[in-house]
């Protein structure tokens, strides 16, 4: 259930609400038409949707928890406005509900054909005590979310009926034209599979017969999975083979610096430059690879080449001068995070974790503290994957141990506080975070869930180092090695970047390792003494925010108790 912001509290005497309730079984695009009418319905009002828990194998294969998350990864948009409580069955046990919960006035948004029938069942019991409870409300009313021709292609003839048809045909071709385009192939093939499971069929594992992707598609995948592009790689730009250097990694897009411009690229418009020395043609497991580098372009025979000079020289020219180490005297460019990036990386967390029954979910308070400019340095999406990664590492049992509770998720590391409220629903752990700060000394009287980095002997090195290249690498290895590359890095002061100090650790060890995946591990982030003022104002803020909403809560409930009173009488 959505967290209400403080305004709501404030009309607690007239509350009204948009619903609709339906088998779904399963979710379609159709679905999502009425999904679209109810949140423009609504308005500025609370909107609802509400599932039927029948199951069989003909008609509703689907399990009840399993069609509620399909129906929530699907129409993300309207996800925290998808209901899951078992004690929901009917749409009296609704309207129950919902009175209950302080509304007053009630709109259901249904198909056009079944108008008629839920003016008469719910105007029929208002006011009524009967055996599914009591409800009264000022206001009832049935609308339309318009007609649907069965025999129409597209949104306007999709139905629940013809996937499940699809499904039991093994037609994935057609039963993916029913799911909208912003779902994943994975998710939409474990959709097809329940169903199939649901009506008795075995799962299907070929999908010969779904639509093939663009190229630009498995491009994209093979970014997502961090395999394509790292921060520091050289890359050529195709249309005008001008060579430039990967500054930020965007959701679908790559900003590059050539020469001290930057550009917006989308990740087919740039191919990484062979790994091969860009002055003498070395390869980069030779030892001269380290001995130079490249800092810009110049005329050669009336082409612009790499301009390559030997490391030193490279860094007092580029580093001291400007007072940072070489590769990084591109300015940072910072930009938000978006709502559509918290919610690939709630992706990215459910995946990690839900063999665990554990689910990620972000309130949308969340994205405005996360950009909030007090965090210094900012947040980034890859530290919330790495505390992610480490949760998954624990096998989510900090989370199991704190059930129905608020508790503190802190990463160590890197001194990120995530205040997070922990339901248990359906057998399955519903991590709901609330805010996130960074900050050293954060306190709260909530449980702390504390993940740590990877902790090391101070000779661990030289024992680890000498079997390394001897045996296959582990899982484990690649965290060592990220936390000996942080270590590094401190120890230079930043002279060098987690690029080169990965690279030296593959040459050091001769461990057959993949460079940037110790990359996407390190975090050279370090708390800041100046930052204690800023601290001890947003602790001052927080506890101002808790008293304005323990006065507003005060406020509503003594509106609903004089509410009832005015019923009672």
């Amino acid at each position: 259930m959505p967290i209400k912001n403080f305004s709501s509290y404030l009309i607690e005497e007239d509350r009204e609400v948009y619903f609709t309730f339906g088998r779904m079984n399963p979710p379609t695009i159709g679905h999502g038409k009425v999904m679209d009418v109810l949140a423009s319905k609504s308005g500025k009002s609370d909107y609802k949707v509400y599932l039927s828990q029948s199951v069989n194998p003909k008609k509703d294969p689907l399990s009840y928890a399993d069609k509620v998350k399909h129906t929530r990864k699907m129409f993300p948009k309207h996800a925290r406005q998808v209901i899951l409580d078992k004690g929901v069955r009917s749409v009296f046990d609704i309207a129950v509900k919902l009175y209950d919960q302080g509304y007053t006035k009630v709109n259901m948004v249904v198909g056009a054909d079944r108008i008629r029938e839920f003016e008469v069942l719910l105007a029929k019991y208002n006011g009524t005590k009967a055996r599914h409870g009591f409800y009264k409300f000022q206001k009832i009313s049935i609308i339309s979310a318009g007609q649907r021709d069965p025999d129409a292609t597209g949104v306007e003839g999709m139905s629940a009926s013809k996937q499940r048809d699809n499904a039991s045909k093994n037609d994935y071709t057609t039963f993916s034209q029913g799911v909208p385009t912003s779902m994943s192939d994975a998710d939409t093939r474990k959709l097809f599979n329940d169903v199939r499971n649901g009506m008795g069929l075995k799962e299907e594992h070929q999908f010969s017969r779904h639509i093939q992707l663009e190229t630009v598609s498995e491009t994209r995948e093979a970014y997502v999975q961090g395999s394509l592009f790292a921060v520091g790689d050289e890359v050529v730009i195709k249309d005008t083979d001008e060579i430039a250097t990967v500054a930020v990694l965007g959701t679908n897009y790559v900003i590059i610096e050539s020469d001290g411009k930057k550009m917006r690229k989308w990740l087919d418009a740039v191919e990484l430059i062979e790994k091969k020395h860009p002055c003498k043609g070395l390869s980069e497991d030779d030892p001269c690879w380290d001995s130079h580098k490249q800092v810009g372009m110049k005329t050669k025979n009336g082409k612009q080449v790499p301009n390559c000079v030997p490391k030193e020289d490279a860094d007092d020219k580029f580093g001291k001068k400007k007072g940072m180490g070489f590769r990084a005297h591109a300015t940072k460019i910072e930009e938000d995070v978006s709502q559509k990036e918290l919610s690939d990386l709630e992706k990215f967390a459910d995946r990690l974790l839900n063999k665990f029954d554990v689910d990620i979910e972000f309130t949308r308070h969340f994205a405005d503290r996360m950009n909030d400019k007090r965090n210094k340095p900012a947040i980034t999406i890859a530290e919330l994957q790495r505390l992610f990664k480490k949760m998954a590492d624990n096998k989510g049992k900090k989370i199991k141990k704190h059930g129905n509770r608020e508790a503190i998720l802190k990463d160590m590391q890197s001194d990120l506080n995530l205040p997070v409220v922990i339901n248990w629903k359906n057998g399955e752990f519903e991590v709901v975070n609330k805010t996130i700060m960074r900050k050293k000394a954060f306190k709260s009287p909530d449980p702390e869930l504390k993940y740590e980095g990877v902790e090391l002997d101070e000779n661990w090195f030289t024992d680890w180092v000498a079997g390394l290249g001897a045996k296959s690498v582990q899982k484990s290895d690649y965290a060592k090695a990220a936390k000996w590359v942080e270590a590094e890095i401190k120890k230079s002061k930043g002279r060098h970047g987690a690029d080169y100090y990965a690279q030296e650790l593959i040459r050091k060890s001769g461990a057959k390792m993949n460079r940037k995946q110790i990359v996407s591990l390190v975090s050279t982030t370090e708390a800041v003494d100046h930052m204690a003022k800023a601290d001890k104002k947003i602790d001052k803020e927080v506890e101002a925010d808790k008293k304005k909403h323990d006065r507003i809560l005060d406020r509503a409930r003594l509106a609903r108790a004089r509410q009832k009173n005015r019923t009672t009488k």
